[in-house]
């Protein structure tokens, strides 16, 4: 996770905020805390400052997204990293656009990459910018005829998760074509090596992040716009 958070392009490091507030939503914790540490650590080397960390749980039955951007805004962050679904980002983002007319850099994880984020978010997602590893403008021939085949059976674009779900199962079947003992999936999975992906190749490395392009993504005009791509 943390090489994934190093791809981004030199020309963009420029542009982010150097003062953070984090909000991580404690309801996918094993993701979003690794997902923090991570981000704080390669923020920091780029000269920028973690004010400080802001967690709920958008589970909890007294959850608010507006008690939560109230704390926020107090702060008087320059940016705000977001770690939540994409409906929770969406909602969360309309609460700090009424709140504040300061100029908030948001930033978010691939969680929250698909279509609902710019649906339910509007003009306040404008401006929104994430790094992934999927890139849902890429002219591969594989992934084209996936998109097409997807839309001919649930007549949809197919979302991020969606193209992560495909290629998860392909490993899937190839480690239990190799094995299918399941008590040996892990190791099997370790030995698997490089994989072809709709759009790429990829592999695990050592510490079992995945060694794949990086995108950097923004939300432009009520879309998302890739703006550059790290190998």
């Amino acid at each position: 996770m943390l090489a994934h958070l190093r791809s981004m392009p030199s020309k963009y490091q420029k542009t982010v905020a150097s003062q953070f507030l984090l909000t991580p939503d404690l309801a996918n914790a094993s993701f979003t805390t690794s997902w923090q540490n991570c981000f704080t650590s390669r923020v920091t080397e780029m000269g920028s400052e973690i004010i400080t960390s802001i967690s709920a749980n958008s589970q909890n039955k007294d959850f608010s997204f507006l008690d939560l951007a109230q704390k926020i805004i107090e702060k008087q962050p320059d940016g705000i990293l977001i770690l939540t679904g994409s409906m929770d980002t969406a909602l969360f983002s309309q609460q700090i656009s009424k709140l504040t007319d300061e100029n908030i850099d948001l930033y978010g994880s691939d969680w929250a990459f698909s279509g609902d984020l710019v649906r339910y978010g509007g003009k306040s997602v404008e401006g929104f910018t994430f790094t992934t590893n999927i890139d849902m403008e890429s002219d591969a021939p594989a992934f084209i005829k996936f998109k097409e085949e997807f839309i001919d059976r649930f007549d949809k674009d197919p979302n991020f998760p969606t193209v992560l779900a495909y290629e998860a199962t392909q490993v899937l079947f190839r480690a239990l074509r190799q094995n299918p003992d399941p008590a040996d999936l892990t190791d099997t999975l370790k030995k698997i090596g490089v994989m072809n992906g709709l759009q790429s190749t990829f592999q695990w490395d050592a510490y079992g992040d995945i060694k794949r392009p990086s995108y950097i993504n923004q939300v432009q005009n009520g879309r998302f716009v890739k703006l550059d791509s790290k190998q």
